[in-house]
Order: structure tokens, then C-alpha cells, then sequence
């Protein structure tokens, strides 16, 4: 009878042991996986105008980036189109699209009422950014003249700025092949109460070979293409 209870008590204390062992293995996994949560949230980059981009690897340089990517990306969604510098209404809209939504007030030569107007030089610098083949402004397609016009007499471009969009793109991840940069985006659109990821990008990057040509210039960058890669829902 001795001999039962001993072999009963080993085995309360074994069985005591494993399970000890293997609630403090559960404990020390989910603190381990709070941490990782943590690195991860960390990896989150807040950029000076507010927007979230994420990705540890992402440089300001690139995350301001989104501006033109977000512009663009409006554009070829609102209009279906697809990215083409040869399309002269496509081109035209990406720039209307970008002074709506990412150019400051203190580049407009004036402002009045609903228009703004703006140099030619300013265009070029825009276009550069939004194009990476680009090499001259083309002609404004007549179905746009309620957008944008020409100014002959002060050789500036007037736009008409009314677009506002419940939107922004957030760079995801950015990685250089050769002389390129391979930049994956995603598009946020407002749901019914909080922001939603609407869309995944694949974005054709290079350094701004017109940089030089411009002072101060924030976007270091020019875009070669612009392509969805899903709808996410």
C-alpha cells in the first residue's frame, strides 16, 4: 500500500512539474510575441505632414514620395486610366490633381477665387516629378480647359483648384534593383467610420535627373510607372 501511494505521489509531482514547465513556456511565448508586436508597430513612420508610412526601411526622402504616387494613382482610378506620359489628358490630370491636392499655397503666383495660377517653370518642376521620361510640356487638351489653362501674356498655367479627396497613399516598402527603385504603396480610402486599404501599388522609381535644375526641391525623385497590383476588400 506504501508503495501505491509513493508511486501516486511521484506521479502528482511529474505531473505537477509538465504542466508548470509548459504554462511558463505559454507565458514566456505570449510576452515574446508582445515584444515582436511592439518591433512591429515601431517599424511605423509618422512624416512631417501627418501621413502614415510604413516600413522601417523608409526614408524621408521616400515617404514624401507618396504625394505624386497618391496623385497619380487618384488620377488613373478616377479617370481609368492607365500611366502614360503620351496620354495628353492623362498628363495634364496628374498635374490639376497634384496642385489640388499636394502644392502649398506660397508656390501660386495668385490666387482667385476657385483658380490659381501658376509659373511655367513651377509645371516643368511637377511634371518632372510625376514623369521620369518627361522633356516638354505638350498641349492642353480643349476637354479641359474648364481645369487648366494657359497664360500666353505671363507665360504661367492657371488651374482650377476645387478637388478635395478623403484619401492618401502609404509607401509600404522600397527596394533599389540597378539603377531603379521598386516601391510597393497602398491606397487608404474612408470607410464607414475609419480609413481602409483599398488597393495595392507597384511603383517605377528614379533619382530626379532634372534635380539639379530646381532649388529646394523636396522630391528627389522622379516616377517612370504606376500600376495596381489587387483591390484588397
Amino acid at each position: 500500500m506504501k508503495k501505491v501511494f509513493c508511486i501516486f505521489g511521484i506521479s502528482i509531482i511529474f505531473i505537477s512539474l509538465f504542466i508548470f514547465v509548459n504554462i511558463e513556456k505559454i507565458f514566456f511565448q505570449d510576452i515574446q510575441e508582445q515584444n515582436n508586436l511592439k518591433t512591429e508597430k515601431s517599424d511605423i513612420v509618422i512624416t512631417k505632414d501627418g501621413a502614415p508610412v510604413l516600413g522601417s526601411n523608409i526614408l524621408e526622402d521616400f515617404s514624401i514620395m507618396r504625394n505624386p504616387i497618391d496623385s497619380i494613382i487618384i488620377c488613373m482610378l478616377e479617370n481609368e486610366k492607365k500611366y502614360s506620359i503620351s496620354d495628353n489628358e492623362f498628363f495634364w490630370l496628374c498635374i490639376y490633381y497634384f496642385v489640388n491636392l499636394y502644392v502649398d499655397d506660397s508656390e501660386f503666383i495668385n490666387i482667385k477665387y476657385n483658380k490659381v495660377e501658376i509659373s511655367k517653370d513651377k509645371i516643368e518642376e511637377y511634371a518632372q516629378i510625376l514623369f521620369g521620361n518627361f522633356n516638354q510640356l505638350i498641349d492642353i487638351p480643349n476637354k479641359l480647359s474648364d481645369f487648366v489653362e494657359y497664360n500666353d501674356e505671363n507665360n504661367t498655367y492657371i488651374f482650377k483648384k476645387n478637388y478635395e479627396r478623403l484619401s492618401y497613399t502609404s509607401i509600404e516598402n522600397v527596394e533599389k534593383k540597378h539603377n531603379k527603385y521598386i516601391v510597393i504603396a497602398d491606397l487608404y480610402i474612408m470607410g464607414e467610420e475609419n480609413m481602409i486599404i483599398d488597393s495595392k501599388w507597384h511603383i517605377e522609381m528614379i533619382d530626379n535627373p532634372y534635380l539639379n535644375n530646381f532649388e529646394n526641391s523636396k522630391y528627389l525623385y522622379s516616377i517612370l510607372d504606376v500600376e495596381k497590383i489587387e483591390d484588397i476588400k
